[in-house]
């Protein structure tokens, strides 16, 4: 992807501040179906407006942590009494202040407002804002995570973002139309010392293209979107001046949106195509790739349908023989 995004230029500072937001709700999460503790519904019309579903969970979940191979690191989940993910950290059970991740804020709407990324060390490295400003009020869903791969990170009534670190601004953009079915963000990206306009064409409440343009150079890039009825995305494809480098595709189970197929710009990322399947609970089971390498993946449940343990055996091209490579444990807390 790093290279993809250097060819766009104009999005580098877009996709660095965009990729870690979290999904926010557009209604209260009080009325989302599993915050009730019983299981993921399986219908998809809340996706988008549910925390637990975007990260594959069941029940009420409260923390997550995952453990991989010597159990030094984890990574660890947090959510609020409303289901909104508040943190996602990367932790080691040897050094217990050692964290690095990010934190979100929400508002009394339930509206995420500011994403603070941080480490121990310096715990607010940079600073992610989001605004809904109601004299450009409006009720389409807005990627903000233009790395998407398994998520888009769809949000409702997004019309300004803005990244800081400490004094310095990387990126402030912000909605000056919305007119039939366009929307069009315009601002300043001063690390790239360029002037960016989005602009967003939709479909119903979901944008099917999403066009970057340099006003300096000219040089555009454009993220294009098939979505299925229920507003879940079926492929989503990248373009660098009209010219598909990239696509994805995705599938729907157990209400969880998954990826399918990743074929990337085979001058770019020759080696990472890549082909999912999952169980009828959602999770992965098998990962073939373009060059031949491929994982399968078994799991143990606890009561509310989450993995606890999960195992990955690689596939020895030689010999066809599969070999242990990695083992998995999660520990859940719930509300």
């Amino acid at each position: 992807m790093t290279k993809k995004i250097k060819t766009i230029g104009l999005a580098v500072a877009v996709v660095l501040m965009l990729s870690a937001a979290t999904v926010m709700s557009s209604c209260s999460k009080e009325d989302i179906g599993n915050d009730n503790g019983t299981p993921t519904p399986n219908e998809t019309s809340s996706y988008w407006e549910n925390d637990y579903r975007q990260q594959s969970l069941n029940g009420k979940v409260k923390t997550v942590k995952t453990f991989k191979g010597d159990n030094r690191y984890y990574d660890f989940l947090e959510f609020d009494n409303k289901g909104n993910l508040v943190k996602e950290y990367e932790l080691r059970t040897d050094e217990p202040d050692y964290f690095s991740g990010k934190s979100m804020l929400y508002d009394t709407k339930d509206r995420l407002v500011k994403v603070l990324y941080g480490t121990d060390k310096d715990p607010q490295f940079n600073i992610v804002e989001f605004g809904y400003d109601g004299s450009y009020s409006h009720t389409i869903y807005f990627p903000t995570n233009f790395e998407f791969e398994k998520d888009m990170r769809l949000k409702k009534g997004i019309t300004s973002f803005k990244w800081t670190e400490g004094e310095k601004l990387y990126l402030d953009l912000k909605c000056i139309s919305i007119s039939g079915n366009r929307m069009i963000f315009d601002g300043d990206v001063p690390i790239m010392g360029d002037v960016v306009q989005l602009e967003v064409e939709y479909k119903g409440s979901y944008p099917e293209n999403i066009k970057f343009k340099d006003k300096s150079t000219g040089k555009t890039g454009t993220i294009q979107t098939k979505f299925g009825a229920d507003g879940i995305p079926e492929r989503l494809s990248f373009f660098t001046n009209g010219e598909e480098d990239m696509y994805y595709e995705y599938t729907s189970i157990a209400g969880f949106l998954l990826m399918t197929k990743y074929v990337p710009d085979p001058s770019d990322d020759p080696g990472r195509y890549a082909e999912y399947k999952y169980n009828d609970k959602g999770y992965l089971v098998s990962e073939k790739q373009l060059n031949g390498t491929e994982y399968r993946y078994e799991y143990e449940y606890d009561t509310q349908g989450n993995w606890k343990e999960r195992t990955s055996e690689r596939k020895n091209s030689n010999t066809n023989n599969w070999a242990l490579s990695l083992r998995e444990s999660r520990e859940y807390t719930y509300w």
